[in-house]
């Protein structure tokens, strides 16, 4: 599989990346400099051997330098060169790309979907960076199971087995502990250098903020608090917003902890 089909297909993965627009301007932290990096963007040329084929590959990059990296090792593995080219408005992107100077075979550019019509009068294919996922609790009786779901029927079986509880809790101290002991150390755990870590700071500000209609839901093995999600509920529908699993130990994932989640 090429460096390009295995952008393209895992490109998915890349979540937590951006944060919405309201919450950009909304916060008194952020300034006028802030929305500058967002339609001002950074922009390298990178090159090297492509990593299935080993024929040489160029590409541009405009975004943020985490993301860029990910790209980057996963066209070129741990070899590659950049040239950075300084910063570029937003809507020069698609002239820079038209002239392709430094003969390219692939353009990605970090966009905010407000301003995805910049570039609309290029051939794009747009990726989500940002996934997010609900659950209909408008009825006990879920599509969730009413359908045969191999999945749901192991993590159903893991449940038993490890007999699995939960509660639910709007305490500050939980959310304290949950953060520290549960998120960071699973995000860190399976996404390493390319998670994007949102602050305690933010999350127990989002939190307050919707206290009435947030919870978190913790997962609980043998009296022990082993997993957790912030859930926000709106209408018929939960949001699941972030997860964590204790000290990112995976066992604790293998024993359904994170299907757990999804169950109760």
């Amino acid at each position: 599989m090429s460096a390009i089909h295995k952008i393209l297909l895992t490109s998915g993965r890349l979540y937590d990346k951006i944060c919405h627009l309201f919450h950009l301007f909304s916060s008194p932290a952020h300034s006028i400099d802030t929305f500058l990096n967002i339609i001002k963007i950074d922009l390298w040329v990178i090159e090297g051997n492509e990593i299935a084929s080993g024929k040489k590959l160029a590409l541009f990059y405009a975004g943020h330098d985490t993301n860029k990296s990910y790209f980057s090792k996963l066209a070129f593995g741990d070899y590659y060169r950049e040239n950075y080219l300084g910063k570029r408005w937003l809507w020069k992107i698609p002239t820079i790309a038209q002239e392709n100077k430094y003969k390219c075979s692939l353009m990605i550019t970090e966009v905010y979907k407000p301003f995805r019509k910049l570039l609309k009068k290029m051939k794009c294919l747009y990726i989500p960076s940002w996934i997010s996922g609900e659950i209909d609790i408008s009825s006990g009786d879920s599509l969730l199971f009413r359908h045969k779901n191999t999945s749901l029927k192991s993590d159903l079986r893991k449940i038993q087995r490890n007999k699995l509880d939960y509660e639910v809790t709007k305490e500050l101290e939980e959310l304290h502990n949950f953060y520290h002991s549960m998120y960071l150390p699973y995000l860190k755990k399976v996404h390493g250098n390319n998670a994007t870590i949102m602050t305690y700071d933010y999350v127990k500000q989002e939190f307050e903020k919707r206290k009435a209609s947030n919870e978190i839901l913790l997962i609980k093995k043998d009296n022990q608090k082993i997993a957790g999600m912030l859930l926000i509920y709106k209408k018929n529908y939960a949001r699941l917003w972030f997860i964590g699993v204790k000290d990112g130990d995976l066992e604790h994932v293998r024993d359904g902890a994170i299907g757990a989640l999804v169950f109760f």
